[in-house]
């Protein structure tokens, strides 16, 4: 996805300075779906992680379990 915004800001970049592009419309429609596509990304990469760290206390709880079973 990363990619794909940046071949997009390029594309950006090289038609908008034209002096035959006049169409506003057409760019900022796709800075927004740039901008959707990475806050889209974003966010569920954050979920993978937060979902990574609600494990920790899982694994710290299931080995605390075995060793208190092994003691006693």
């Amino acid at each position: 996805m990363l990619l794909l915004a940046v071949l997009l800001g390029l594309c950006i970049g090289w038609v908008d300075p034209r002096p035959t592009w006049d169409d506003a419309g057409i760019t900022v429609g796709m800075i927004l779906v740039i901008s959707v596509g990475m806050i889209l990304v974003i966010s569920v990469g954050m979920i993978l992680v937060i979902s990574a760290l609600s494990l920790i206390p899982a694994f710290l709880g299931a080995y605390a379990g075995a060793l208190f079973t092994r003691i006693l």
